[in-house]
């Protein structure tokens, strides 16, 4: 299968969102709580590479006033832009003091354009190979008030998006590819449990390869605008692979020329890989 041109980011966007990146790293390192909370939406939330859910009101108290040993976030993917959403994929990482060397670590951000034209950052989600650094999380995962900050869909959207994803789940386990393919956008950005990024192509690969199970649990949703992020507590089965640990996994839906699609996926795994 042929790759698949990635949605060009407009010129004037992709830099107002590579300042964004930067300055919001250092707001972070300077724990500047004032400029870290201009970039984040108040629906903000993200997964550590450990698992953990945290809030914007979460890491604007309990996370941002640690002390900061270093940050990082270098791009690796091609951003993308689906109208007032843009996805960027990196490696990197905020690390605290008392915390070893991280090791490569994906990064997804998805910036939302807001009312006035201003770009923040609605998702954050990290994944590694190897130990957390960060605390071991039980399989049910640790607590998530991702259902509580906002943003919740209208009940026609989350009905759809709630049937889309059944029929993921459905055609993952089917390898049902003709439906599958229904449902993703071309240029879906795959980023999984390690810091590896699967293309469309590669995932379609890789659903060749067979699922004997792929649940989700305690999913929440987020909307903003024509953009919806699912949160769930997954676990996928390979065909004739070994039991794998449960993890929490995004997947990001952009309404395109009125198809909603899948357009972004990250997960990250609460067991080493």
């Amino acid at each position: 299968m042929s790759e698949i041109s990635s949605p060009a980011v407009e010129a004037d966007v992709l830099a107002e969102i590579e300042k964004n990146e930067r300055k919001f790293i250092e707001a972070v390192l300077s724990r500047n709580l004032d400029n870290a909370s201009a970039f984040l939406h108040e629906a903000f939330v993200y997964i550590r590479e450990n698992g953990q859910i945290i809030t914007k009101q979460e890491f604007l108290t309990d996370y941002l006033p640690n002390e900061w040993i270093d940050a990082r976030l270098d791009p690796r993917e091609v951003p993308r832009q689906f109208g007032d959403l843009v996805t960027t994929v990196g490696l990197g990482y905020f690390r605290m003091k008392g915390e070893r060397e991280y090791p490569n670590t994906a990064v997804t951000h998805l910036w939302v354009r807001t009312d006035d034209g201003s770009w923040v950052l609605a998702h954050r989600q990290e994944s590694h190979k190897g130990n957390a650094i960060g605390p071991l999380l039980p399989q049910e995962g640790g607590v998530n008030n991702s259902d509580h900050v906002g943003a919740k869909p209208t009940l026609d959207i989350a009905k759809q998006i709630t049937e889309n994803e059944r029929a993921w789940l459905k055609a993952m386990v089917d390898n049902d590819a003709e439906s599958m393919l229904g449902l993703l956008h071309p240029s879906l950005q795959y980023v999984h449990v390690t810091d590896h990024t699967s293309t469309h192509a590669d995932f379609m690969y890789e659903l060749s390869t067979g699922f004997t199970s792929s649940t989700f649990g305690g999913t929440t949703m987020r909307q903003f605008g024509d953009t919806v992020v699912c949160l769930h507590l997954a676990n996928y089965l390979h065909l004739n692979g070994p039991v794998q640990s449960n993890s929490q996994a995004m997947h990001c839906w952009a309404n395109i020329d009125g198809e909603w699609r899948l357009v972004a996926r990250h997960a990250t795994r609460f067991l080493p890989y």
